[in-house]
């Protein structure tokens, strides 16, 4: 399965579930009688709603950030970023030190 759908996938239970447990919860504390039909569509709907959001405002953040291929590590919630530099070790410190921003 594509990286991509699978967010939307996990999106969209996770969201829908979520959402449809506590308006269950909701209903039956305020004592009104359980209705299956609207479980299932206010969840999938709200499900559905939330996941195309949000993983699209994810997807267009990366792409804006100039990835081009999105893959597994790219939707993951922790991310990295590796940089490199062409000075040595106590010259990128002195340089660090007399930044106004890096100093502290």
């Amino acid at each position: 399965m594509k990286p991509i759908i699978r967010k939307y996938l996990k999106t969209f239970l996770l969201a829908g579930l979520t959402y449809g447990l506590i308006m269950l919860g909701f209903d039956l504390a305020s004592g009104e009688k359980f209705n299956v039909w609207e479980f299932l569509f206010t969840t999938i709907l709200f499900g559905f709603i939330m996941s195309l959001i949000l993983v699209s405002f994810q997807i267009y953040i990366l792409k804006k950030k100039g990835i081009k291929e999105i893959t597994k590590e790219n939707l993951a919630v922790k991310q990295t970023k590796t940089v490199t530099c062409a000075l040595n070790k106590t010259e990128l410190i002195e340089k660090l030190k007399n930044d106004p921003i890096f100093e502290k």
